[in-house]
């Protein structure tokens, strides 16, 4: 039975990368084959140098054996290799193969396999929700796709690698790439749980046995309640942190600010609050305020509903030095608040 080992050879890449290849040993014969991963200098540590000397008269040769530490690249050998154990395990006579057919067995891809680029699928579904308004939607999708090459080094990722040990890794990643931002550990992958629930909905058909997609990543992966951004601060999903009547009363009452767009994060906290959860987009797009009501379309849901997602809210008296303090005095604008003519969009970043 043959067996695998990873190597990693000394020569870099023009990008200063690595490429993984698997040595495949069969009847004291070898022979590489190139995955398609490549890992940085980060990624490995020097198991030895040698100096494998030439003919008399030239430079000895040196090179350096390489092992890989990291976790995820390690756990994607291994799945590789099991693979190919069990494709060896599988083939009737596989010990009277040579090196040669065994490579070709096992880098020889099955013609009826299913395979989907994920990659491309969400910069597809970023163009069809661009041309449907949905513009924040649009602008996850292509930022979980450019977040997906950087982890994993390449521009395409077939759906059947998105297993729960993939989704573990990329969220430490996230975690580690991220730190100011750990709202995106949450996002990113609900962006691929959602992809994944569009693709088996156009690929898979349980009623009459076809399922195209079978891996299921986020099942094992706890869901329950959302994580919010304090939960995620503190570390404990357990303790969600809730601000007291107190709290919200200090932050209505802090005056001094060290920059003007600490004054207006304030503001729009108190305004999302004392609106009943108004987000920030929807502030910027609203154009209707009058009889004390004002009046908006949930950008979020307005491409999706009849009535385009309309909401009212009752101003009361205590938001009214806000609404005065932002209120768009541009008459060329629509808009009810004016720093909808001081920034591009109610994207916050």
């Amino acid at each position: 039975m043959p067996t695998f080992n990873a190597l990693v050879e000394s020569q870099k890449e023009t990008d200063k990368t690595f490429r993984v290849k698997i040595l495949v040993y069969h009847k004291g014969k070898k022979k590489r084959i190139s995955t398609e991963w490549y890992v940085t200098e980060k990624d490995l540590t020097i198991t030895k140098k040698n100096k494998k000397s030439n003919l008399k008269g030239s430079k000895s040769e040196k090179t350096t054996t390489y092992t890989i530490k990291s976790p995820y690249y390690k756990n994607l050998i291994h799945n590789k290799t099991e693979e190919y154990r069990g494709i060896c395990e599988n083939t009737p006579k596989v010990e009277s193969m040579t090196v040669e057919d065994i490579v070709d067995l096992l880098t020889t891809k099955p013609q009826d396999k299913f395979q989907l680029d994920i990659i491309q699928y969400l910069m597809d579904r970023y163009d069809e929700l661009l041309k449907e308004g949905r513009k924040k939607s649009a602008e996850d999708r292509k930022t979980v796709a450019n977040s997906l090459k950087r982890f994993i080094r390449k521009d395409t990722l077939d759906v059947n690698e998105i297993t729960t040990d993939f989704i573990t890794s990329y969220t430490s990643w996230l975690k580690g790439d991220n730190e100011r931002h750990p709202r995106i550990c949450v996002l990113y992958p609900g962006v691929i749980s959602k992809a994944l629930d569009e693709l088996k909905y156009e690929h898979n058909d349980e009623d009459n046995g076809i399922r195209n997609i079978t891996v299921n990543p986020f099942e094992k992966i706890r869901q329950g309640r959302r994580i919010g951004i304090g939960r995620l601060l503190l570390n404990d999903p357990e303790k969600a942190p809730t601000l007291t009547v107190e709290q919200i009363q200090k932050i209505i009452d802090l005056k001094i600010f060290d920059t003007k767009r600490e004054e207006l994060a304030r503001d729009m906290f108190l305004l999302s609050f004392m609106l009943i959860g108004i987000n920030s987009v929807d502030l910027y797009h609203c154009t209707d305020y009058s009889k004390e009501i004002l009046t908006y379309n949930r950008q979020k849901v307005k491409g999706r509903r009849a009535d385009k997602g309309l909401m009212m809210v009752k101003v009361e008296p205590e938001v009214l030095p806000l609404m005065e303090k932002y209120k768009n005095w541009n008459r060329d604008k629509d808009n009810v608040f004016h720093f909808s003519t001081q920034y591009a969009n109610g994207l916050y970043n």
